[in-house]
């Protein structure tokens, strides 16, 4: 079938592209680009529909994703370039758009189904989409249990999902659109025993000589604002990151990689796969569980720990989104 600007499934495609409301109210999300897309028919979600451009599938990714989208039986429309990237939120679109059902966990289930001992990344404002997806894929690398977003880009929207590199689809991700939400989650997470972690621009412990042990929450305010101050006044401690001069700051998603690997071990070491699982009674769309990862977990990389990174120069400590 080919599509058309008027057809009803276009029209819903541009409202889920601009409205987190709308994809949390329609149970939807869009994945967007043959990487996502393949992520997408490899991890099991469930699929409503896909929208395709012929005339830019013609490698061997393209077949690939057009072999897997008839095994699965998802209903294909054909678009032209033109009507394709009318819909395409992506600068360059690379020919394949998939409607596949929101995989968001409830807040208060991450929570509860967090392991004792495991990271939590907690998001507070963070406006770029990009960074969001980012911290996504940053925190199921590092083996975090989970994340939670209060307020900020919404980590299921286009941008996000892509920066996500199709970590959405796989670690447990809950969403609060209001900023203030934080200080609830944190307040839950604390009385299950977790440490609540902030990131601060200057004046904090170094991270490399002050990163708690057993479960932890990471807080990460949003660019340029910070923390919120309810949450900020429920810190247990304070990390910053030591910077050579004149650097002022890091980027919000480059100060989390140094953090979320400087808090890992703990987290990403407990089991060959690590925590980062969506909890079994919300299990992603499709049912099925990313395979889990074989062999030992990597050995430590000396000279690199808590304490053990070493500076040559130390200069203003700070950060975005700190």
């Amino acid at each position: 079938m080919t599509l058309k600007r008027s057809h009803p499934l276009a029209a819903l495609i541009r409202r889920l592209s601009r409205s987190a409301e709308e994809r949390e109210a329609a149970g939807l999300m869009i994945l967007e680009g043959e990487r996502l897309a393949l992520e997408a028919l490899g991890s099991g979600a469930r699929l409503r529909q896909a929208v395709v451009c012929p005339s830019r599938l013609a490698g061997g990714r393209g077949r690939a994703l057009l072999a897997g989208l008839r095994r699965l039986a998802t209903p294909c429309h054909e678009a032209s370039v033109e009507v394709f990237d009318w819909l395409a939120d992506a600068a360059s679109p690379q020919g394949v758009l998939l409607l596949a059902e929101h995989p968001a966990v409830p807040p208060g289930h991450l929570i509860a189904s967090a392991p004792q001992g495991a990271l939590v990344l907690m998001p507070c404002g963070v406006q770029d989409p990009g960074n969001m997806g980012a911290l996504v894929r940053l925190a199921e690398a590092g083996g975090a249990a989970g994340l939670i977003a209060a307020g900020g880009a919404d980590p299921f929207g286009p941008k996000a999902a892509r920066a996500s590199a199709g970590s959405i689809l796989r670690l447990p991700v809950a969403r609060d659109p209001a900023p203030a939400s934080a200080a609830r989650f944190a307040s839950l997470l604390k009385s299950r025993g977790f440490l609540l972690a902030g990131a601060e621009a200057r004046g904090g412990i170094d991270y490399r000589q002050g990163m708690p042990a057993g479960g932890l929450v990471l807080a990460l305010g949003g660019e340029g604002a910070g923390l919120p101050a309810p949450l900020a006044s429920m810190l247990d401690v304070r990390l910053t990151i030591p910077i050579a001069a004149p650097v002022e700051s890091l980027n919000v998603a480059a100060a989390a990689a140094v953090l979320i690997f400087a808090a890992s071990p703990r987290a990403a070491i407990s089991s060959p796969r690590g925590p980062a699982r969506r909890p079994e009674a919300s299990p992603r769309p499709g049912g099925a569980s990313a395979p889990p990862r074989e062999g030992p977990p990597p050995p430590a990389r000396p000279g690199r720990g808590r304490s053990g990174a070493r500076s040559s120069r130390r200069g203003p400590s700070g950060r975005e989104g700190a």
